[in-house]
């Protein structure tokens, strides 16, 4: 399959896309919930986060996407 993302985007995707998933089939509070969410906040994932998010440049997000991503910056402590 060809991508315009790097692998860095395209995983970081993956670990967004897991934590929907988990979200509406096992909870917002099930493990694997939790542990996609400690996986994209982390240290090491976090500047791949900030790039995903700043790939988008303007173009308007979705509120459910645009909840997720201020829920994941107040998270962190810094805006995404």
């Amino acid at each position: 399959m060809k991508t315009d993302m790097s692998e860095e985007q395209q995983f970081v995707t993956a670990i967004i896309d897991a934590n929907g998933f988990f979200r509406v089939t096992r909870g917002e509070d099930s493990e694997p919930a939790q542990e996609s969410l400690r996986c994209l906040i982390s240290p090491e994932l976090r500047p791949a986060l900030r790039r995903w998010y700043q790939s988008f440049g303007a173009s308007p997000m979705n509120p459910v996407a645009a909840d997720f991503r201020h829920r994941l910056s107040e998270l962190i402590g810094e805006a995404l």
